[in-house]
């Protein structure tokens, strides 16, 4: 059954998204929603991501595209949605969202993390 996320929990979830998105080049978009939105550059296309308590909203806008690009994740083939749920999701979607802009020269939390450490 599902649990709402408590607020200390869903402000450390947006912090942590955060600093997934901000060095891989996404930019911050104002619109209708009241939850961050940015949009980013990936090899599948423009992607857009909102961020929740406990999980990431996100649509390719090439489907097309992205349906013979994204390397993992639950892709609808028909809508773009490539949404990740709950807390835990975050190292998965770092991953994969690393691999999708790595054609931009841009480097992932977990990439500066493991080349700080040699």
């Amino acid at each position: 059954m599902y649990k709402e996320p408590t607020k200390k929990q869903s402000a450390a979830f947006c912090k942590d998204a955060l600093k997934i998105l901000e060095p891989l080049g996404a930019r911050q978009q104002e619109d209708a929603y009241d939850v961050p939105h940015f949009l980013i550059e990936t090899k599948a296309g423009q992607l857009s991501v909102r961020i929740y308590n406990d999980w990431l909203a996100c649509r390719f806008d090439d489907v097309a595209r992205a349906k013979n690009t994204v390397p993992s994740g639950s892709l609808n083939p028909f809508s773009g949605k490539w949404n990740w749920m709950g807390l835990g999701v975050l190292p998965d979607f770092e991953r994969a969202i690393s691999q999708m802009v790595s054609a931009t020269g841009a480097t992932s939390t977990a990439a500066k993390t493991a080349e700080s450490a040699l």
